[in-house]
């Protein structure tokens, strides 16, 4: 008998077409702050700095501007993974598309997720 383990990647596709939206269904955990700028060549309204605050798990989002600084940087691909649960802030960064001042600011918000994608075509 020998020992092993499994480790199940997601190989579904899936797409933020509503940037503040997501960042609002999100769960989260106790009280905090963090804002995410955005770049997404698609969807133009996708794109730019978001400030997220919640208290007691209760998110207020909205978006502060274009441009700036932040404390996430990401591509919409990569902030789906994130979003999705597929990757953690601490994965992304090796990456291309992800730049982050303060990685520890995340622990709680980007963690792995349980996958399920469904087809109903």
């Amino acid at each position: 008998c020998y020992d092993g383990a499994y480790e199940g990647r997601a190989h579904g596709m899936s797409r933020i077409v509503n940037v503040q939206k997501a960042l609002e269904l999100m769960n989260y955990e106790g009280s905090g702050h963090f804002t995410v700028k955005v770049s997404d060549e698609q969807i133009a309204q996708n794109n730019g700095v978001f400030e997220v605050t919640y208290t007691a798990g209760q998110p207020a989002v909205k978006k502060v501007g274009d441009n700036g600084e932040a404390d996430l940087t990401v591509t919409i691909q990569r902030l789906c993974q994130l979003v999705t649960g597929t990757l953690t802030v601490d994965e992304a960064l090796w990456l291309d598309g992800v730049s982050c001042t303060c990685p520890e600011k995340f622990k709680h918000v980007f963690v792995h997720k349980p996958q399920f994608y469904n087809d109903p075509f």
